[in-house]
């Protein structure tokens, strides 16, 4: 038997997960790396899983498919993210055909994805470069560059501001762990949708990051970080970008886990009515609704506030920081 180096509290973590479901035993991997700050990685986790899952094959309590996938992950050195796998190999990524593990003495396809070049809403076109392969996460140039670009965005002025700054990177990479998406998928999506006007239905636009947002107006400072924040602090928001998406974040164990969050100068605990959420942009979602999507109200018919994970004090006023299932 294997001996892994990994905590038995830990190991019997990862066990409860495997047998709730297979597929929650790597979420609960990458929940566990991030709350070590990456000391134990996915790729000895995911070892002890193949392992786990191998040993109860024997007596015919696992499928084959799982084990096939996670045993090659383990095998090969190549990384799991978004469920796609990633050779470790820059030549392998090239390669035209699938790549294919020994394992149980048979021979198995293995799926490897190259990441192609996008256009963002915004209109910038990233390059994808290299894999960044550190910790057995896989996470592209194009990540970095989007994540950097988004630091420049929203929070430029604030990057001596550790719980902010971090909490906020939180979100984005708990976004886009949960949705199984790139990072820079979640940091440059739009959502749209259709509402009905007296002049007929109305397409609205949400960005998720209003940074990229072309009627706040600070589109430009993201699209050329160089010439309206400067290089060097450029190359220290992409400084940050590269090491929170190699290595993880330090945060307060409040913000484990944050989605949401906002900017503003109002308070959503104190200023509940529409006219004040208005006046200080306060967004809907800080207040509690019910399963029809209507305000609660309290006896004074007064939004309910939703109970933030933490309140960041930031130069423009505070930010308020919340964990949500749907986001």
């Amino acid at each position: 038997m294997v001996d892994f180096m990994i905590p038995k509290e830990i190991q019997e973590k990862l066990i409860r997960a495997y047998k709730r479901d297979p597929n929650e035993a790597r979420v609960e991997a990458m929940q566990i790396r991030r709350k070590t700050r990456g000391r134990l990685s996915i790729g000895e986790m995911e070892s002890f899983i193949a392992s786990y899952a191998g040993r109860i094959n024997k007596f015919g309590r696992a499928s084959n498919r799982i084990i096939w996938s996670l045993a090659a992950l383990a095998a090969m050195g190549c990384s799991y993210f978004g469920g796609k796998a990633y050779w470790n190999s820059a030549d392998a990524r090239g390669a035209e055909k699938p790549a294919v593990v020994q394992y149980g003495g048979q021979t198995r396809p293995v799926e490897f994805v190259v990441e192609q070049p996008q256009e963002n809403q915004s209109g910038l076109e990233q390059k994808v470069d290299k894999k960044i392969e550190d910790k057995n996460i896989s996470y592209t140039e194009r990540d970095v560059d989007a994540l950097a670009r988004t630091i420049v965005g929203e929070a430029v002025g604030e990057l001596d501001n550790r719980d902010y700054l971090n909490g906020f990177i939180e979100s984005v990479i708990t976004r886009a762990e949960k949705k199984g998406k790139s990072v820079a998928d979640i940091v440059y999506e739009v959502r749209t949708r259709k509402v009905k006007t007296k002049n007929g239905e109305k397409e609205i636009k949400t960005w998720m990051y209003s940074c990229f947002d072309p009627r706040e107006g600070i589109i430009q400072k993201v699209n050329d970080p160089v010439k309206y924040v400067g290089q060097e602090r450029w190359n220290k928001c992409l400084e940050i970008a590269r090491k929170a998406l190699s290595s993880g974040v330090e945060i307060d164990n409040a913000l484990d886990g944050a989605t949401n969050y906002f900017v503003s100068k109002g308070d959503p605990r104190i200023n509940r009515t529409k006219e004040e959420a208005k006046k200080y942009g306060i967004p809907s979602w800080a207040y509690q609704k019910d399963d029809d999507g209507n305000f609660a109200l309290d006896k004074e018919s007064k939004r309910v506030p939703v109970t933030p994970l933490k309140v960041v004090p930031v130069k423009t006023g505070n930010s308020y920081f919340y964990r949500f299932n749907n986001f």
